[in-house]
Formats: structure tokens, C-alpha cells, sequence
């Protein structure tokens, strides 16, 4: 039912709730009835009213060949009618719907309350694996810093006393081994790298320091593959028997 049948049916039982009396149930020129016209909306709420008991027809009167329907209204006409337009009605329905939602409410929470608990063990949970991950790392890598560190504060503890700049050069092969540098460095570049912390140092010293450093297999000395006219600054070539080495490596 639409709002204009809606709205003329309620006009209608209002009307005949109020005369508490029969009425005739159409308008019929200037004679009043509870509806406009047998046509259209307002014919479909009249036969409406009629079809749910909202109204009774109490007599019939025969004018020739009309016959003039007499109504009055229901108890159930009176019940819809207050249902409609009470507005006891509507703050009673409210109630109930308050009640309800007042009801599921601590449910709601409560299954708010678990679905957030178990987002955070699952947060908890990943961040404890990628701690325990971190940790690992971390120890490995700590491991790795300490062995690479107690192997060159090894060589320099033990030539130290003869070989001061010992640590030096071990650590300066250490870091062009480990830039990508070619597997081992010419004596020239060594030497020249020693002498930015120990410009004191001479080929003598370095040449002997070398042999030391090779016999305490802290360094490896490699001869130059070649021939011996082609060696760049032969000067920082170490002799070794028959041998010229022009390389150290770790």
C-alpha cells in the first residue's frame, strides 16, 4: 500500500472513530462519506478497509439502482488506527528496540574484546619471531667481528715488539681483500699505505719486517710472474732465493 492510500485510509477511520456512529462509507455529492470516490486510491483503501475487518457495513441503503453502503469502524479499525498514529505506539516499539540492541551489546564487546586480543598475540608473536631471528643475526654477526678481530689482534700482540706497524698492514690487507681488491697487493702500494701512519718507516725495516710477518704466517709473500725487467719500482722487491716477491696477501 502506498502513502496516499495509506494516508486516506487513516483520514477515513479517524473520521468514523470520532462520529461513533455509522456513516456512509463514499461521498455522494454534498453528502459526507468516510471516502472521496469508489475510484482510484481511494476506492483501493475503502475496499482495503473493508477487506481487513477495519470496517463493517452495519445496513445497505437502495436508492433506485444505487445501493449506499452504512459502515462503522472495527475494534480491529480502532486497534490499526492507534497502532498508526499513537505515539505511545512508537516509543513502545523504541523501547523494544533499545532493549535489544542493549542486549547484544555486551556481546558485541565481548567479541571485540577477543577479536582484538587475538590481533595482538599474533603481533606479539610475529615481533617475538623476528626478534629471536634479530638475535641470531646478531650473534653471528658478533661472532664473525670477534674471530676476524682475535686473528688480527693476534698477529699484532705477537710482532708487535719487533714489528710495529705489524696490525697495520695485516688490517690494510684485510680491507682491500675485502673492497674487492686483487688477490694480493704489490709491495710499492703496501709500503706507501704503511707510511701515512709510520712515515718513519724505510725499505730496510719493511723488508725485514715482511720476512717476519711471512715466517709467522700472517702474511703471504708471492714472487712477481713475469719477467724480472718488467717489475715497476723493483727497489720494493724482496729477494727470496732465486726468487723476487712482489706481492702480500692474506
Amino acid at each position: 500500500m502506498d502513502a496516499r492510500e495509506d494516508a486516506i485510509l487513516l483520514a477515513a477511520l479517524k473520521e468514523a472513530v470520532a462520529a461513533g456512529d455509522e456513516r456512509r462509507l463514499y461521498r455522494s455529492g454534498k453528502l459526507s462519506g468516510l471516502f472521496p470516490s469508489k475510484a482510484g486510491v481511494s476506492g483501493a483503501a475503502a475496499a482495503r478497509a473493508l477487506r481487513d475487518g477495519l470496517l463493517e457495513v452495519v445496513r445497505v441503503e437502495n436508492r433506485g439502482k444505487v445501493s449506499i453502503d452504512w459502515v462503522r469502524i472495527t475494534p480491529a479499525g480502532v486497534e490499526y488506527l492507534y497502532r498508526s498514529e499513537s505515539p505511545i505506539v512508537v516509543l513502545r516499539e523504541l523501547r523494544q528496540a533499545l532493549a535489544a540492541t542493549q542486549s547484544s551489546l555486551p556481546r558485541f564487546l565481548e567479541d571485540l574484546h577477543q577479536e582484538w586480543q587475538r590481533t595482538l598475540n599474533e603481533f606479539r608473536a610475529r615481533l617475538d619471531e623476528t626478534q629471536r631471528k634479530l638475535h641470531v643475526l646478531a650473534a653471528r654477526v658478533e661472532e664473525t667481528v670477534r674471530r676476524i678481530d682475535t686473528n688480527r689482534g693476534g698477529v699484532a700482540d705477537a710482532l708487535l715488539a719487533s714489528t710495529p706497524w705489524a696490525s697495520e698492514a695485516v688490517d690494510y690487507l684485510e680491507r682491500r681483500k675485502e673492497s674487492g681488491g686483487a688477490d694480493g697487493c704489490p709491495l710499492p702500494e703496501l709500503f706507501t699505505a704503511l707510511r701515512r701512519r709510520f712515515p718513519e718507516l724505510n725499505l730496510i725495516d719493511f723488508h725485514s719486517g715482511l720476512r717476519r710477518l711471512h715466517d709467522h704466517r700472517a702474511i703471504v709473500l708471492r714472487p712477481f710472474d713475469g719477467p724480472t725487467d718488467k717489475i715497476p719500482e723493483p727497489e720494493y722487491a724482496l729477494l727470496d732465493g732465486a726468487e723476487l716477491m712482489y706481492f702480500a696477501a692474506r
